[in-house]
C-alpha cells in the first residue's frame, strides 16, 4: 500500500527512534501497536467505513476534549474552505483518500488541520478471507506558523510528532532565539 505525504518516510523515522516492534506480515504488510501510531501520529482518527471514530490520539483529544465512545467524524471535525467552514461529508469516505483535507474541530473554532485520509486493511482482508473491516486512519496535522500559534493553541512542542517538520522548525527557532539572548547578554557585559 502506497501511503501519501511522506507517511512512510516518517513510520521509518519513528521506528528507528523508538526501536519498535514491527512485524512484518508477507504480501508486503506490516503490524503496528498502536504506540508506534501514537509516535508518528498524535493527532490520529481511526475509522470505520461509517466515520464512526474508533481509537483517536491523545493530541487529538488534547485539541478537541475526550471524545465520546462512537463519535461520527462528522461530529468532531468539520471542512474548512477558505473563512467558512461546512459539515465534512462522511458518507463516502473513498471521496476523500488521495485529497489534503483542511480540518476544523468542532470543540475549537479558528484551529486548523491538513489532513489526509489512509485506507487501512484488516488481517482477514490480508489473509483473502472476505471483506474483513474496513479501517482508515485520518492522519492529521495541527497547522501553526509560529511559536504564538503554538502557545495560543494550547499545545506544546511535546504534543506534535517528533519529525513533524513544523516541530523542527520550531525547535530550530528556539535554539536561534536563545543564542541570539545568550550573545546580546555577552556584548553587554563587555
Amino acid at each position: 500500500m502506497e501511503l501519501f505525504g511522506g507517511l512512510r518516510e516518517r513510520l521509518g523515522s519513528y521506528l528507528r527512534i523508538l526501536r519498535a516492534p514491527l512485524l512484518f506480515e508477507g504480501d508486503g504488510c506490516l503490524s503496528l501497536p498502536f504506540s508506534c501510531i501514537e509516535a508518528f501520529s498524535p493527532f490520529y482518527l481511526l475509522l470505520d467505513r461509517r466515520g464512526t471514530v474508533l481509537r483517536y490520539g491523545e493530541s487529538f483529544r488534547l485539541v478537541h476534549g475526550a471524545c465520546p465512545r462512537g463519535a461520527g467524524l462528522a461530529t468532531l471535525v468539520q471542512e474548512r474552505d477558505g473563512a467558512e467552514s461546512r459539515p465534512l461529508n462522511v458518507s463516502e469516505l473513498h471521496s476523500l483518500i488521495g485529497r489534503t483535507l483542511r480540518l476544523e474541530p468542532t470543540a475549537k473554532q479558528g484551529f486548523e488541520f491538513a489532513a489526509q485520509l489512509i485506507p487501512l486493511h484488516t488481517r482477514e482482508r490480508q489473509q483473502g478471507k472476505g471483506r474483513g473491516r474496513e479501517i482508515w486512519m485520518l492522519d492529521l496535522r495541527p497547522i501553526l506558523e509560529t511559536l504564538d500559534d503554538l502557545e495560543a493553541s494550547g499545545l506544546t512542542l511535546q504534543d506534535l510528532s517528533l519529525v513533524d517538520p513544523m516541530r523542527v522548525s520550531m525547535v530550530t527557532i528556539l535554539m536561534e532565539s536563545s543564542l541570539r539572548q545568550e550573545l546580546l547578554l555577552g556584548m553587554n557585559n563587555f
